[in-house]
């Protein structure tokens, strides 16, 4: 165990075919989202990206974000943030 390993947080999701992973939401971690398989579309903010597998999107503390899977296929994704520090 480390000081950062304690504060980091992954999931891993697989989103069925033209289905949303929730309503945008926001949260003070940062995020780091990494698409493994099919196709999918990142809602940052107001801005609607593209995703193909491969594809990795930073997403901000506190802003807006939402992914759909846009493809035929299930869509696989690693999602990773960082826990604030608690003093």
């Amino acid at each position: 165990p480390t000081t950062a390993l304690s504060r980091l947080e992954m999931h891993t999701t697989k989103l069925n075919a033209g289905i949303n992973s929730h309503a945008p939401h926001t949260h003070p971690e940062e995020e780091v989202v990494l698409l493994l398989t099919g196709e999918a579309e990142m809602q940052i903010g107001d801005t609607h990206t593209k995703v193909l597998p491969g594809g990795l999107i930073f997403l901000d503390s506190y802003v807006p974000h939402a992914i759909t899977n846009t493809g035929t296929s299930p869509c696989e994704y690693f999602a990773f943030s960082m826990r604030p520090f608690v003093k």
